[in-house]
């Protein structure tokens, strides 16, 4: 999955040779796409954080994000990643096998009150379902999934995933209203990523 020396202690995206992890590299990287910085948080959505911090009192020992991890092969990736409240894995193997080919993608959790969570899962499961995934969604867990696809499907889904991942970032403190899922929705379908740029306060007007 990787062409490095053994012992190295970090990879180049240069140096990544799995197939599906290029692609979902590509969409992470996409442009507009940003990991960095904080959400603007309102009164109301620093009380929701608030609230659900206390009443999940492991929150204050788990700490806010955690290392991600990737298991690479020529043709799988396994990545698994916290960031915030919220945790992510994917799976996938992108092969010319049609059979063999699948994406498994699971979504968790977030720091906001369990409404504002859901409304997330929601915009995931929209965007998901437009790509042609079945999705499971119960509350603030999404289970979705796709197979026996072309790997050329493949790989567009996991450029998707990569970008998605990054839009769907703290995005659950900023959704106070139903109108922020179609929102959502929208701008990433539309492929404008810089909609969720909120620190240059890319919410477009009449969605505050």
């Amino acid at each position: 999955g990787v062409a490095v020396r053994p012992g190295a202690r970090t990879v180049a995206p240069e140096q990544i040779t799995s197939v599906p992890m290029i692609a979902l590299w590509r969409g992470m990287t996409a442009p507009g796409v940003r990991w960095s910085g904080a959400r603007p948080i309102d009164l109301r959505g620093f009380m929701s954080v608030w609230a659900t911090t206390m009443v999940d009192a492991g929150r204050s020992e788990r700490g806010l994000g955690d290392n991600s991890y990737a298991m690479l092969g020529s043709h799988y990736v396994n990545f698994g990643s916290r960031l915030g409240y919220h945790f992510t894995t994917l799976e996938s193997v992108c092969t010319d096998e049609l059979h063999e080919n699948h994406v498994i993608f699971r979504f968790k959790g977030g720091a906001a009150d369990l409404q504002r969570r859901e409304r997330r899962v929601r915009f995931l499961a929209d965007v998901l379902r437009a790509h042609a995934f079945e999705v499971d969604r119960r509350q603030d867990l999404l289970n979705a999934w796709v197979r026996k696809l072309p790997r050329e499907r493949i790989e567009a889904l996991l450029a998707m995933l990569g970008s998605l991942m990054a839009c769907a970032r703290q995005l659950d403190v900023v959704m106070h209203g139903e109108m922020t899922v179609q929102a959502c929705t929208d701008a990433f379908m539309a492929g404008r990523f810089g909609f969720f740029d909120f620190e240059s306060g890319a919410l477009p007007d009449g969605v505050k």
